[in-house]
């Protein structure tokens, strides 16, 4: 090989390691997490985690529905949860323990005082249940889109008992002025008495 032609083959080596250099340089930064991306997870997190604690079921659809046009991302929240037909489990208390930033997603460790839960026992009704354990620990997995951070998947709302039982005490007052109406079915007092039921389950848990 003569003394030219490497010389060009350095020469082209050298212009490919600066093209490299610069266009990682400028890539790089964008990929990186940042400490700014940890206070906007936390911030979405603890705002979505107290929403749910609150009663606050529509989170899923109203805020973070975003997800279901990410490809593949394995989104189910695109309905809404309600506590008198769907399993949910209660808890006293959260705090976020810890949060792992990725360039493009976010682990958030919860950890939550629990005294029971919500089952299924037939289509669109659940019972309450107590639970021997009193530590729940469960995670939110985010993805950032743009530079927006998004929960995916999230996991069986965790909500307060009392928020429950404000809930159920309001249907169970509504359904009882609808059945003042001659239109009222018996249906429709059948799904009334559930909900009161599902109320003192639940306020048993409270008391015990």
């Amino acid at each position: 090989m003569n003394t030219s032609f490497q010389q060009l083959i350095k020469h082209i080596a050298l212009r490919l390691l600066f093209f490299t250099t610069v266009i990682f340089g400028l890539v790089a930064p964008q990929c990186r997490a940042t400490a700014s991306d940890e206070v906007s997870a936390r911030t979405l997190s603890e705002a979505f985690l107290q929403a749910e604690f609150e009663g606050g079921m529509d989170q899923r659809t109203t805020l973070y529905d975003r997800v279901k046009m990410v490809p593949n991302s394995g989104n189910n929240i695109d309905y809404v949860i309600t506590c008198e037909n769907d399993p949910v489990i209660l808890i006293t208390n959260f705090r976020i323990a810890k949060i792992t930033i990725h360039a493009m997603s976010a682990l958030v460790e919860v950890r939550a005082n629990v005294i029971g839960k919500t089952v299924t026992i037939s289509l669109g009704r659940v019972k309450a249940v107590r639970l021997k354990k009193t530590a729940d620990n469960f995670q939110l997995h985010l993805i950032k889109i743009g530079d927006k951070w998004w929960i995916k998947n999230p996991p069986t709302p965790r909500m307060s008992p009392l928020a429950v039982v404000e809930r159920l005490k309001t249907l169970s007052i509504d359904d009882r002025s609808k059945s003042q109406s001659f239109a009222y079915s018996s249906n429709q007092l059948a799904y009334s008495t559930y909900v009161e039921n599902l109320r003192i389950q639940i306020e048993g848990l409270l008391k015990q």
